[in-house]
């Protein structure tokens, strides 16, 4: 039905190729000019604002397109696939629209090669340390400590967590760096930490949803003379929140091994207090774009008191 409706309204514009499974190419033999381009990419991606009937049932379909002149964008099919892919993943971002290639989008696929590269490397140099953000009570005592990875080396692309942390989780190398956050933790608990304060540790996605892990850290906590009561794992309210079925079951796993287990960035995302009566949560730390407005505010005082209750 989607490939009937765009051959009516553009089989004198062109060719239509299927290329993939929900994957098409539409060739436009006589356009002259990237405006006319541009053109038919939004009449398609309108087209399928009307829904579609199947089987009784009303249907709706969105498309993400990348736009490419030939054969300045690419001379090859394999460089013209390349080049299509780049447009089309820059359109996904905002969803249900296209993207003109550019030669932006190419340095900027080429700048993620080259720190996916370099990130490797340091993992392999163990270019990384741990630094610890203490957590302190009313009394600012030293209560406990948060343990956080900061890169060491020398290379200006990678200037802050937020930006190479995203970047090893979709090139698939955080287990690597999760082993390492581990390792450098309870190493340090045990040579220089001791019994003057508990440890936090982030919990990754992948070890957010592996059953095995409490096991595996339980493991590996009592080889270092560790409590497990002395470790508090925490996850942020979003991963939790895409992961919740198994992130439930995991992490009551590892509440029944002993640790502790804290909610970051609550506040931030969908917040939901139905969740946390079902969660295994000790500690819950509400995020600062939700607290800074707080002081003040009858309403929000308020709520923010019936969240710490």
């Amino acid at each position: 039905m989607l490939v009937e409706r765009i051959i009516e309204l553009f089989s004198p514009a062109g060719s239509l190729y299927r290329i993939g499974g929900d994957e098409f190419a539409l060739m436009l033999w006589d356009a002259t000019t990237m405006d006319e381009a541009c053109d038919t990419a939004g009449k398609i991606i309108t087209c399928l604002r009307n829904p579609f009937r199947v089987s009784g049932i009303t249907c709706m379909i969105t498309a993400s397109a990348g736009v490419l002149q030939i054969p300045q964008d690419g001379k090859d099919v394999s460089t013209i696939l390349s080049n299509a892919y780049r447009a089309i993943s820059s359109a996904k971002k905002s969803k249900n629209t296209f993207r003109v290639f550019t030669q932006e989008l190419l340095d900027v696929t080429s700048r993620k090669i080259h720190v996916v590269n370099i990130l490797r490397n340091s993992i392999m140099k163990n270019e990384f340390s741990l630094h610890y953000q203490p957590i302190v009570d009313r009394d600012k005592n030293l209560v406990h400590a948060e343990a956080l990875l900061r890169y060491t080396g020398n290379d200006t692309y990678i200037d802050s967590p937020d930006r190479y942390l995203p970047v090893l989780e979709n090139a698939g190398l955080m287990k690597e760096i999760d082993n390492m956050v581990v390792h450098k933790a309870f190493l340090d608990m045990e040579m220089k930490i001791g019994n003057r304060f508990g440890t936090s540790i982030n919990l990754s996605t992948s070890q957010l949803v592996d059953p095995a892990y409490s096991t595996f850290l339980s493991s590996f906590a009592a080889q270092h003379g560790i409590d497990n009561s002395r470790i508090m794992l925490e996850v942020t309210e979003d991963r939790l929140m895409e992961n919740i079925a198994a992130g439930r079951e995991n992490l009551m796993g590892l509440k029944n091994s002993g640790f502790s287990i804290a909610i970051d960035d609550f506040g931030k995302g969908f917040s939901s207090l139905t969740y946390l009566a079902e969660l295994p949560v000790d500690v819950l730390k509400l995020d600062m774009v939700f607290t800074q407005s707080v002081p003040g505010d009858r309403r929000k005082e308020a709520m923010v008191r019936h969240i710490i209750e």
